[in-house]
């Protein structure tokens, strides 16, 4: 279950609920081909590079120097011994004052190549409350011309300027003055190349979430996000000069959190991947996926055929990609063979090595890509009762099976005439009349054949599936155990494998799961 407070829950009988979407409309290279410099001084703190590392919220509200910043009071730490081992963020020796000065902190980030964005985001110390009310921005051309320049008021420990530019290779932040009687120095945390957009209630016309996993590795699904919003702005219309869609890049970050009675749950993170704008323009809608869907979209072409732990093949298939991965129940330390079909994807890669490990795959809400057994727990960590149920329909018993062939054989497994070795494995029944079901995995190991053939027996076995329409309680993940109940009042524990979330206003998923 996704962590809530002592106070959450999900199912009053009178429920007020919300849908909160910030979308990222950010140039997604900038930050990878950009290069920060600190024109104004040294800094006290100096990691000016952190301002690019992705991290917009400070770790702690620092105690300093600066007059009234050495409360006593709990509210204030003192930093650690080595500063460097927490993300203060960027600050400045000089200390501004609310009179504006014609010596300004700045900061400027130059390019390899020219950039154009939507505008910028600043992010500054929001716990202590610290952040310049007066802007200055000055972006450059390749030559070094001035292109655009202008100040700006801020009022909040987050600047964010909605301000098309295209085709600048330079800009630069002056920082002029600070609110409040006392001088202060600049802590900044990051810096984004474009803007982020809120919708809720009022403005999202209507959300789809779908989250799954398969318990045998059969597939591996990309969690997906689809979202309507108004337009009445023509901020995404084509047209529009100044507008949000020609900046639509694959791979900009959307937050999701749903909230019930007040109570906001995180539903992850996705990166955008296509828009569809209706022709009266009113009601986009923007189509998300997690990283798996990248994944798709290149051939992995580094099998070897070697056999080697299932840590060290899914390092050798993600390579560059930025994913963490978490291997649960010594997962990590199993065999497989480096051994994909000619062709195959790298999420195809991943869920063949998954499946010759004995694991089921997927990527959880905090982005970690997950190798895991997904069985029932005897202990459920919630429930959906007939109070929650819309009907008693969704349950049903998976076809049989008495035995598993499992096909391991694959074009690195050669004799030394070149030709393919045969290598079957088995579980359970193979006679006459009995139900075989076969699968095909070239991954497997030879000391895991027959483990992996038992292995997807017994998944085999626990044929009760469930697709429930219910009130829904976001905080339910993939891998958690809930109890359901059926027309037979009946409550029995079945893991959940699927999630489809439904938001127009009202709030309802259909939960999936396998039981025994």
């Amino acid at each position: 279950m996704i962590e809530t407070s002592k106070k959450y829950r999900p199912f009053p009988v009178v429920r007020d609920v919300d849908c909160m979407i910030s979308f990222s409309v950010m140039d997604t290279s900038a930050k990878s081909d950009g290069t920060v410099i600190d024109e104004s001084e040294a800094g006290v703190f100096r990691n000016i590079g952190t301002v690019l590392d992705g991290v917009r919220q400070p770790q702690g509200c620092y105690i300093s120097l600066e007059r009234n910043l050495w409360a006593l009071d709990g509210e204030f730490e003192p930093l650690p011994d080595n500063a460097e081992s927490v993300n203060t963020g960027w600050w400045s020796d000089t200390l501004l004052s609310d009179t504006e000065t014609s010596s300004p902190v700045s900061v400027r980030f130059d390019f390899a190549d020219d950039i154009s964005t939507l505008g910028w985001t600043l992010y500054f110390d929001s716990l202590a409350g610290i952040y310049p009310d007066r802007i200055g921005i000055t972006a450059y051309s390749a030559g070094g011309a001035v292109l655009d320049e202008g100040v700006y008021d801020n009022d909040s420990a987050v600047f964010s300027l909605q301000h098309y530019l295209g085709g600048y290779r330079a800009v630069k932040f002056d920082f002029l003055s600070v609110p409040g009687r006392f001088s202060r120095r600049v802590r900044l945390l990051e810096v984004d190349f474009g803007i982020t957009k809120h919708y809720d209630r009022n403005s999202i016309g209507r959300v789809s979430m779908t989250y799954g996993a398969d318990i045998l590795s059969r597939s591996l699904p990309s969690r997906e996000l689809i979202f309507t919003f108004d337009n009445s702005d023509k901020q995404y219309n084509l047209l529009n000069p100044d507008g949000v869609y020609q900046h639509l890049q694959e791979g900009q970050r959307i937050e999701v959190k749903m909230s019930v009675g007040g109570e906001a749950v995180d539903m992850g993170e996705f990166r955008f991947t296509s828009a569809d704008v209706s022709r009266s323009g009113i009601v986009p809608e923007i189509t998300a996926h997690d990283a798996l869907y990248a994944l798709d979209g290149s051939e992995f072409t580094g099998g070897t055929g070697d056999e080697m732990t299932l840590s060290q093949a899914v390092a050798a298939v993600l390579g560059d990609y930025e994913l963490a991965c978490a291997f649960d129940g010594g997962s990590d330390l199993r065999k497989v063979l480096l051994a994909p079909p000619s062709g195959s994807s790298a999420r195809e890669t991943i869920r063949l090595l998954a499946q010759a490990a004995m694991c089921a795959v997927y990527i959880d809400r905090a982005g970690m890509l997950r190798f895991t057994q997904l069985s029932p727990s005897s202990a459920a960590d919630g429930s959906i009762t007939a109070d929650e149920l819309y009907d008693y329909s969704g349950v049903s018993i998976s076809e049989p099976a008495d035995g598993v062939s499992l096909n391991a054989s694959g074009e690195y497994r050669l004799d030394s005439d070149g030709k393919q070795i045969q290598y079957i494995y088995t579980a359970g029944s193979q006679g006459v009349g009995s139900l075989v079901q076969t699968f095909s995995n070239p991954c497997v190991a030879p000391s895991m054949g027959s483990a992996v053939a038992s292995w997807l027996l017994a998944g085999l076995k626990m044929r009760k599936q469930y697709a429930v329409k219910n009130r829904c309680d976001p905080a339910v993940e993939i891998g958690d155990t809930v109890k359901i109940d059926d027309i037979f009042a009946n409550r029995e524990n079945a893991v959940v494998t699927g999630i489809e979330i439904s938001y127009d206003g009202t709030l309802s998923a259909v939960t999936k799961g396998v039981g025994t």
